[in-house]
């Protein structure tokens, strides 16, 4: 994981963390504990970090409108995962419990891409699946549009027995 996400969240439970550790679940408690070794360079490299992905991923919208992918790479993973302690294996591969099977995670740090996370159906386990729609800097109407034409094709969002199964 990196600092940027470490100095985000962590800072956000930081005060419950100084007030009553023991309220906290494991996984709130050890961002609490990592954000107090961040410094300002670990801060600065996250963000270029940022900078650096978004001159990669950037050019996708001079060919396109809109950029469409899952919101997790993984089906099955427990609501109650605990990062700090829980293993997640993706096709037979460990992979990182925080960030591993997570799709969400680059738009929160391009946070200059509108996004936009919808209900696509059940995966064959039964368990809900969904897409991001990501739009351009400044393009949030060609993502809500996009989500609308989605609702408007595959039914109400919240009617998961309108949508496929997918496997």
């Amino acid at each position: 994981m990196d600092h940027l996400s470490y100095s985000v969240m962590g800072a956000y439970v930081l005060e419950y963390y100084h007030q009553d550790k023991d309220k906290l679940t494991d996984y709130a408690r050890r961002f609490a504990e990592l954000v107090q070794s961040v410094n300002i360079m670990d801060a600065l490299e996250a963000e270029m970090v940022a900078g650096e992905m978004w001159s990669q991923f950037s050019p996708v919208f001079d060919k396109y409108n809109l950029f469409i992918c899952p919101t997790v790479a993984a089906k099955g993973v427990a609501a109650d995962l605990d990062y700090s302690k829980d293993k997640v294996e993706i096709n037979g591969k460990n992979v990182d419990p925080m960030l591993g099977w997570v799709m969400t995670y680059p738009f929160n740090i391009l946070s200059r891409c509108p996004v936009l996370s919808i209900p696509t159906g059940k995966a064959s386990n039964n368990l809900p699946t969904g897409m991001q729609l990501v739009g351009p800097t400044y393009e949030d109407i060609t993502v809500f549009s996009a989500a609308s034409a989605f609702e408007s094709a595959a039914g109400p969002f919240f009617s998961a027995s309108n949508y496929p199964e997918i496997s």
